[in-house]
């Protein structure tokens, strides 16, 4: 029994996906080392997406160089990609 494509493809997805999440904590992680405790960001598993954009503009903000925000986006991209791909070559 082989691996098809489409597992292959859901695989790849799944390990993004995981990417994404470890990378948006290191980054809650980094935005929580400069700020004081009063205003330490939650971990949580479900951000809605304003939490999620105040993470962004915090870690943008104190850190312009930082490279964690590009690094996650890339995998929330491949997520996608990873998902899309096989339906548009499979249908």
């Amino acid at each position: 029994m082989g691996v098809t494509a489409s597992e292959l493809f859901q695989v790849l997805a799944a390990a993004s996906a995981v990417a994404s999440v470890y990378l948006t904590s290191r980054e809650i992680q980094e935005v929580n080392k400069k700020i004081s405790p009063e205003l330490h960001i939650s971990h949580s598993f479900f951000m809605y997406s304003a939490k999620i954009r105040h993470i962004k503009n915090m870690y943008r903000r104190l850190y312009p160089e930082g490279r964690i925000d590009r690094w996650r986006i890339v995998f929330q991209a491949a997520v996608l990609a990873f998902i899309a791909l096989p339906a548009a070559l499979y249908r």
